[in-house]
């Protein structure tokens, strides 16, 4: 897997590279997308669907903090979140392909 330094420092660039103003997010913020984004993507990696209703229990977040963290990680085009129109908590949340391309730029960076 590839290290929380590796992905907090990714997405401290994909911030950095928004307009000014557009993310209020702080470094524990930044912690919990990185957790959240590395969950998502070894759920995936493992042929498992995630939902937001299984967001706290996949990452050591409580339920608020893990929807704030996917709602930024979509605001930065990272995730999509596939709406449940019956149960929103039944959304199904997917990687993009920006977040998969730059987590495989991590995993080759770790193994150099």
């Amino acid at each position: 897997m590839v290290r929380f330094s590796a992905i907090r420092h990714w997405l401290l660039k994909v911030m950095n590279a928004r307009p000014a103003g557009e993310t209020d997010m702080d470094q524990s913020a930044l912690v919990r997308a990185a957790m959240l984004a590395e969950a998502i993507s070894g759920r995936e990696s493992e042929g498992l669907d995630t939902t937001l209703r299984q967001l706290h229990a996949i990452a050591p977040l409580t339920q608020p903090a893990a929807l704030k963290a996917v709602a930024e990680l979509e605001s930065l085009g990272l995730v999509q979140i596939k709406e449940n129109l019956h149960d929103k908590l039944d959304s199904q949340v997917t990687s993009t392909d920006k977040l998969r391309r730059n987590l495989e730029r991590g995993f080759r960076c770790n193994a150099a």
